[in-house]
């Protein structure tokens, strides 16, 4: 028995219903002739048959979601109302049930939406849709303008505050905003809902129609840009002033330690100059700085580089207008020390890694206490006595390690100091007068030896 040939309008139908289904679930990307014909149970060439091209069923299915979401719905219920705001808000509670219950009619809205920006036609369509949409509601918010009117005794020559198609316009944007708050966060239009049961709610029973609430709304948008305008002032004024707080702090700071190293240059007596520390290694082995002083102020090899803080290195090289200092950090620099704490003398010698290891002289022995504090002793001729130098960090075994108080990274300034020589500064008659050793006649004789023994 021969089946019965399907009409061509009901299976134009199906592959509509299918095409949706895939653009629902997958996204228009997603939708392809074969796609359809899969989701259709159809061949590919009956697909073909009604719909040409892939724009072709695109613009088909661009109908059928503008049918599904911007074409009024007006339910039996809602039509028999004859009070026109409790008719009003029962059609707002409707539209957005509608909507917000499916949400895949205005998540398909939103995409052909996004492709208008682009393609006039589709654009064209979708304002022609959004058109009749806002005349329909603008039909039924008539009576309630008109009922406003004639309570507040205006004429209807008069330009009234709010008219029908402003109210349509309001409700259009609320009914496509719950709509487009179920598609984004279908938890938050929840509590979406509850709340626009009160925001659509008839409140004329209190003293103020429908009308007066949208009239409302439209004074609290212009309060609101308003507001947006006071907040964008505000936050200039605040990123202003945050600026300003930041210039005084840093001026402030700056000038900190320029008086610490100008109270530092007042207490130094073998200064030579104060210069700018131009650049300091940190990720290569080798630990040097660049000083912006050389030989054409007086910079020698083997002079103290300090600041407020603490002793920074010595002078390693000297160029006429720049000098590179030997970092205390660095592996080949030995600066003795003492402790501050009982006066144990050690050696300070670079670790190459940002850090120093302390080594007394008895070996066998860690005197140290994380939190030591470690200064110049003065012996070997080179640095002065007493300039901060590193405080103890942490033990390992006999050796303690410290970290130098001065960070040439975070410095600017240092003052460049004469080679600490306490014999050759010192007054000459103050100095012991030498004894001189007895004088030598000629060296020492060897006792004579004995002849040896005749036998008998």
């Amino acid at each position: 028995m021969v089946g019965r040939k399907v009409p061509e309008e009901t299976r134009r139908e199906d592959m509509l219903r299918a095409a949706y289904d895939v653009a629902a679930r997958q996204g228009l990307e997603a939708l392809t002739l074969r796609s359809v014909a899969a989701r259709a149970d159809v061949s590919h060439g009956t697909v073909i048959f009604h719909f040409k091209r892939k724009h072709e069923l695109a613009a088909a299915l661009l109908d059928r979601t503008l049918y599904a979401t911007a074409v009024m719905r007006v339910p039996d219920a809602v039509a028999q109302i004859t009070r026109p705001s409790e008719r009003l808000h029962a059609l707002l509670r409707s539209e957005m049930d509608r909507l917000s219950t499916d949400p895949r009619h205005f998540r398909l809205f939103l995409e052909y939406w996004t492709i208008g920006v682009r393609n006039a036609a589709i654009r064209r369509k979708i304002r022609l849709a959004l058109e009749s949409y806002r005349k329909a509601l603008a039909t039924l918010a008539s009576p309630l303008v008109t009922d406003e009117l004639a309570s507040r005794g205006r004429r209807a020559t008069e330009e009234p505050a709010v008219t029908a198609e402003g109210v349509a316009s309001v409700a259009v944007s609320l009914i496509h905003g719950c709509a487009l708050q179920a598609v984004i966060d279908p938890k938050g239009f929840q509590a979406l809902r509850t709340a626009a049961a009160d925001v659509t709610a008839p409140i004329s029973n209190a003293g103020r129609s429908v009308v007066s609430f949208f009239g409302g709304i439209g004074e609290g948008i212009g309060d609101y840009w308003r507001a947006g305008a006071q907040n964008s002032e505000l936050r200039q004024q605040l990123a202003d002033a945050q600026r300003e707080l930041n210039r005084r702090r840093t001026l402030d700071y700056e000038n900190q330690r320029l008086l610490a190293l100008l109270g530092l240059a007042r207490e130094t007596n073998d200064e030579v100059t104060t210069a700018r520390i131009i650049s300091s290694s940190f990720q290569s082995p080798r630990r040097l700085g660049t000083l912006s002083a050389g030989s054409s102020s007086g910079v020698t090899p083997g002079m103290a580089v300090r600041n407020a803080d603490g002793l920074i290195g010595r002078v390693l090289e000297s160029g006429r207008w720049a000098a590179r200092v030997l970092l205390v950090t660095d592996g080949a620099s030995n600066v003795p020390v003492r402790s501050v704490r009982d006066g144990t003398a050690a050696l300070a010698v670079g670790r190459g890694d940002g850090t120093v290891e302390l080594r007394t002289l008895e070996v066998g022995q860690n005197p140290f206490r994380r939190g030591d504090i470690l200064v110049t002793s003065g012996s070997g001729g080179l640095f002065p006595p007493n300039i901060p130098v590193a405080t103890v960090t942490g033990q390992a075994g006999e050796r303690a390690i410290a970290t130098p108080i001065a960070d040439p990274a975070r410095l600017d300034f240092a003052i460049v100091e004469r080679i600490y020589q306490p014999a050759a500064a010192g007054d000459l008659n103050a100095a012991r007068p030498v004894q001189p050793a007895p004088p030598v006649a000629g060296p020492p004789q060897a006792p004579a030896s004995r002849p040896p023994a005749t036998p008998r």
